[in-house]
């Protein structure tokens, strides 16, 4: 079985298992990996990507740092990068002193996008996905893909990072 394959697979049991825990008449929508970045960005990339949508539907939790127990923004970003062997920092701010500060325009599936979002300087943070879109951890419906720079985003984004090269 194809790498690809094995992944989508493993993303619609994780859809399923989530569906079936969600009360009658939820709505909801399943992210599914986009394997393709695979190919397109090198393999850690790709990997990033693959571990990101995975966790989709994970619940959020202040102070969360695994699957088990949910997610809290950093947490999140911690345990995918953690997941290919990259250790990061904790902390929200911690994590925007690491790596190469890039622009918006610069952005690849993988980097790290920040946001202001209480208080001065970065206070959250997500993992870019392509298409102006990120994945990141958020308090009301847990791990799930939004737009990056939509109307909320957009005047909250702080900065950049590229931790992989």
């Amino acid at each position: 079985m194809k790498y690809r394959d094995l992944v989508k697979r493993l993303a619609a049991g994780v859809a399923l298992g989530i569906a079936l825990t969600l009360p009658v008449g939820a709505v909801w929508t399943v992210v599914q990996p986009r394997a393709a970045y695979a190919e397109d960005y090198s393999s850690l990339r790709g990997n990033i990507i693959e571990t990101a949508y995975l966790l989709a539907g994970t619940p959020f939790k202040m102070g969360g740092s695994s699957p088990s127990e949910g997610f809290d923004g950093s947490g999140y970003v911690q345990y995918v990068f953690g997941e290919s062997g990259i250790a990061l920092p904790r902390t929200v701010d911690e994590q925007y002193d690491v790596g190469k500060r890039i622009s918006k325009d610069e952005l690849l599936p993988g980097d790290l996008v920040f946001y202001s979002t209480d208080g001065p300087g970065a206070t959250f943070c997500g993992i870019y996905s392509g298409e102006g879109k990120f994945i990141y951890a958020g308090t009301k419906n847990g791990v799930i893909e939004g737009e990056a720079f939509g109307p909320y985003w957009d005047e909250r984004f702080y900065g950049a990072r590229r931790i992989l090269n």
